[in-house]
């Protein structure tokens, strides 16, 4: 049995999937754990969040945690799939439009304050919530995010284009990938969309320094900590010392031998370090 199959079947001992009525829609969302502090978790580009965050759901969402973790794939995405998604640049960016579904799931779960961690698209996800619902986000921790778009950004996701070829590097993840999509074309022609969405937004907003969302950045309130694992070789350290500039108050953290996709490369450094700041923000929340 490989280690993503055990955390699996250890998930399934303190979770419940359910499809949330959202906007119009139906989206797939993961409950894990028991705990009194909501921490809403928002995976990647086309990631479902069962292989963006699988150790997180078993650490951050287990017994006795003190956490209850909520993830949902976004509209097109994981087993979300099925809802049509439009990668929209105006009048919002795609993740904006994820970030109002966010609000909409966690209000229909019941919870009006909680903790948000985003992962690259869902990172921005984060900053539009934390933007836009500034009572309901108490506290974020971003990492691999993209808020500058210039043409190096553009040539590492054209290298990225066959998503397929770039998954048979890890075959356990790519078989998951397609049972979940259905099929290697529908899964290929989503990332597909996608690349297309990071050209079309780098033409967006030439006009505005390259910048995405500077506006709504400066506006965020929240205790918020940008991580950034120091072999993420797709987000530059730069990224994130713009966030960082760009949120008043944030905090920059280094990760050590961090990778882009850190919270699956190296989980017990990546849980240990998000579960302090978790903590950090809940004990100033309290003073």
């Amino acid at each position: 049995m490989s280690m993503m199959e055990e955390v699996e079947q250890e998930q399934q001992k303190c979770r419940r999937e359910i499809k949330i009525p959202v906007n119009g829609v139906e989206l797939y969302c993961i409950i894990s754990g028991d705990g009194p502090t909501p921490v809403l978790f928002l995976p990647g580009a086309a990631t479902p969040t069962v292989l963006s965050f699988p150790f997180q759901l078993e650490y951050f969402g287990k017994s006795g945690s003190g956490y209850t973790v909520i993830s949902f794939d976004p509209r097109g995405y994981g087993y979300s799939h099925e809802v049509p998604r439009t990668f929209s640049v105006a009048p919002e960016h795609h993740t904006k439009v994820d970030a109002r579904d966010a609000y909409e799931i966690m209000k229909y779960l019941g919870y009006e304050k909680y903790l948000v961690v985003g992962w690259c698209g869902g990172g921005l996800t984060a900053m539009y919530l934390a933007s836009l619902f500034p009572d309901a986000v108490q506290g974020m921790i971003t990492w691999g995010s993209r808020i500058h778009y210039s043409e190096r950004d553009l040539e590492v996701s054209e290298s990225m284009r066959d998503i397929i070829k770039g998954l048979s590097e890890h075959p356990e993840a790519c078989k998951k990938f397609i049972e979940i999509y259905g099929s290697e074309n529908t899964l290929q022609t989503l990332w597909g969309r996608f690349t297309d969405s990071v050209l079309e937004t780098y033409e967006y907003v030439k006009d505005k320094n390259g910048m995405l969302c500077s506006d709504e950045l400066s506006q965020i309130k929240c205790p918020t900590v940008i991580l950034h694992g120091e072999n993420d070789h797709m987000t530059t350290l730069d990224q994130a010392k713009l966030v960082k500039d760009l949120i008043p108050g944030s905090q920059l953290v280094l990760i050590e031998e961090g990778a882009h996709i850190m919270q699956i490369t190296t989980p017990d450094k990546f849980n240990s370090a998000v579960d302090g700041y978790l903590k950090e923000m809940m004990a100033n929340k309290e003073k």
